[in-house]
């Protein structure tokens, strides 16, 4: 059982009341077997004493090669034993050269061949084999540690992330009208990943070509060089190239004309009828009063070059005669009469012939009458 601090700290006080002060035999080095360190790396020596003489004492070091040792007090302390109480104070020790050194201590400047000893140094770390304080993954870095199996000292190292190890586990080959994709899943991790591929689409090439014609359609087939698949586009007849209309035949009032042109490519002649001239025909007078008995000789004021009179004839003949060649009319009696002209092209001309109108009852003439002729 340890022995509790209050009684501790008791013990000590008693000792330092009581106890005489010890031979220097007494005092010894805690890690004295020590015997291999590593330059440049502090070396701890502790040296303890069950009596509390030590605190009041000094250490020095030398090196008997000239080592270069050199040494800082740390501190002073206690700690429990089995005969009670000790009495400690330590140092740091640094070599900065290599090799077997005899290290002598100086107790107040007095040599304590008890406490001296052989030490080795190493130039350089005798790391052992690392322990992973954290593991590496995938995607993060991990951490080791190297140390020392002569003197402790230990240095950390980055574990790299060792970054996924990928496997293809499912795909789908593209086409030229679906997509295709191609899936991975890390072999250390199980983490995954799906890359997608659009559709390539077609690639047509032409095979067959019909040209059209003026009144024929054509045509155009292609075929896809990846998977196959067939089309065919349609051509529109591309029409005649006809030249300009040319007239083979004139038309006249009597009879229609005839024109053609001709299609420069296929060379078929396209053929047209021209409608008949209009004929048109006026006479001198278009209304007429006359007194009976009386002659009127009706002219043609104007005609279509070409035109004949066909006739003359009369709506009553026993009221107006007419000469069927000439146009001259006669009153026979008193009343109305139309004689009409009609020429050989079927167009015709009247005028309204009155035998022995009277004025009106206001004493003026129909002003869309002519006078009576005497």
């Amino acid at each position: 059982m340890k022995p509790n601090k209050v009684f501790l700290e008791f013990l000590i006080t008693l000792s330092l009341l009581f106890m005489p002060i010890a031979i220097s035999e007494n005092v010894y080095a805690s890690e004295s077997d020590v015997r291999m360190w590593c330059m440049n790396i502090p070396l701890t020596r502790t040296f303890q004493s069950p009596y509390a003489f030590i605190h009041n004492h000094d250490f020095t070091f030398e090196c008997d090669d000239g080592c270069g040792i050199s040494s800082r007090f740390v501190g002073m302390g206690w700690q429990a034993t089995g005969a009670g109480a000790a009495y400690t104070k330590t140092y740091e020790l640094i070599f900065n050269k290599p090799g077997e050194h005899n290290v002598s201590v100086y107790e107040d400047g007095i040599l304590n061949e008890n406490l001296s000893g052989k030490v080795i140094i190493r130039e350089d770390h005798s790391y052992g084999e690392a322990v992973v304080e954290k593991s590496e993954t995938c995607t993060s870095s991990g951490d080791k540690k190297y140390s020392c199996v002569v003197c402790g000292h230990s240095y950390n190292e980055i574990i790299p992330a060792t970054g996924h190890d990928y496997a293809q586990t499912a795909s789908k080959e593209q086409t030229c009208t679906e997509d295709g994709y191609v899936s991975y899943k890390c072999t250390k991790c199980n983490d995954s990943y799906t890359t997608a591929f659009k559709a390539e689409g077609h690639s047509y090439t032409k095979t067959n070509e019909y040209a059209p014609t003026c009144t024929q359609a054509g045509s155009k087939s292609f075929v896809c060089s990846k998977c196959k698949n067939t089309y065919q586009e349609s051509v529109p007849a591309a029409g005649h190239s006809y030249s300009s209309w040319t007239t083979n035949k004139k038309a006249t009032i009597f009879n229609k004309g005839i024109k053609s042109r001709t299609c420069s490519v296929c060379n078929i002649k396209s053929t047209k009828t021209i409608k008949k001239l209009k004929s048109r025909v006026s006479i001198s007078k278009t209304s007429l009063n006359i007194k009976r008995g009386k002659k009127y000789n009706l002219k043609i004021k104007s005609k279509t070059v070409g035109d004949k009179v066909k006739e003359w004839s009369s709506s009553k003949s026993k009221t107006v005669s007419v000469n069927k060649k000439t146009g001259k009319i006669k009153a026979l009696r008193n009343g109305t009469a139309v004689i009409t002209l009609k020429m050989k092209s079927g167009c015709t001309a009247k005028c309204t012939v009155r035998v022995g109108v009277k004025k009106n009852n206001s004493g003026h003439r129909n002003p869309n009458q002519s006078s009576i002729v005497n």
